[in-house]
């Protein structure tokens, strides 16, 4: 994958963030694009009970929405507190059923009774936490077992300015043994879009504006070959639970959904 690095940080000061990423309402809660990222993030973290203030600086590792299509089954958000340290971060997982779950992380810290000391428990250029799986991803796994996430830092002091991305998340059934391993990593330089020329952008938008599109397409081919060949066990696909969201309503159920007149809701 290619990094897109705009001045290290997606900085909330400014409009940086409207140049750079259109429509805010395809990420975390639905709708409410109006807020652009910054609101929505805010309104996340206090969903979360945290103080968006503790996170003035964020990295969003994602696919833009191009002609229209956006498809991300994960977009990362890495959190910065004041000293640039990275502190949270946000998994935003997407499946073939457009639905979505936001699994929010901390850093592990560990503080002495008298708080004269902090340890982490991790080294700093690297993310690591594990959590139980609740949302329905593939249908070829069941809504149980846990993920385990480690995360390199993309502006950890040792690249150099280089920021790079690598991030291996693995999947473990509920009697804790791996199931799959998935890594998302560079493999080529980061650029900058504010210093880069008008060719460069064009010659980077020729060479990546398709990837979005066939996303979707090669889980299906995939998902056919494991079905068809392996003969897998296929888990249909459950209710979400009430930390999803659910997916967009058709034209019917919008339709139905609006308030039926007072004096109906007793009949």
């Amino acid at each position: 994958m290619r990094t897109i690095v705009a001045d290290g940080f997606l900085y909330f000061e400014g409009d940086l963030e409207a140049s750079m990423w259109e429509n805010a309402g395809d990420y975390l809660d639905r709708g409410n694009g109006n807020l652009g990222l910054r609101g929505k993030l805010q309104a996340y973290l206090k969903s979360q009970g945290e103080v968006a203030t503790d996170y003035p600086f964020a990295y969003l590792v994602t696919a833009p929405r191009f002609l229209g299509y956006s498809f991300n089954p994960v977009s990362f958000w890495y959190l910065y507190n004041e000293e640039k340290q990275l502190r949270a971060m946000i998994l935003e997982v997407n499946n073939t059923f457009d639905e979505r779950r936001m699994y929010f992380l901390k850093d592990t810290i560990v503080k002495d009774p008298d708080e004269s000391w902090t340890v982490i428990e991790h080294p700093r250029s690297k993310f690591k936490d594990t959590w139980l799986k609740d949302f329905h991803v593939s249908p070829f796994n069941s809504r149980k077992g846990s993920y385990a996430l480690s995360a390199q830092d993309p502006f950890s002091a040792h690249l150099n300015g280089t920021c790079e991305v690598d991030n291996t998340i693995t999947l473990s059934s509920s009697k804790a043994h791996a199931k799959l391993i998935a890594r998302v990593f560079s493999d080529q330089p980061s650029i900058d879009p504010t210093t880069v020329g008008s060719w460069a952008r064009f010659c980077f938008i020729a060479s990546w504006w398709w990837v979005g599109f066939v996303t979707f397409p090669r889980i299906v081919r995939e998902a056919g070959k494991l079905f068809f060949r392996r003969k897998l066990h296929v888990w249909y696909r459950p209710e979400v639970l009430k930390d999803s969201i659910g997916r967009h309503a058709t034209e019917d159920e919008a339709y139905v959904q609006f308030p039926l007149p007072q004096k109906n809701l007793y009949c």
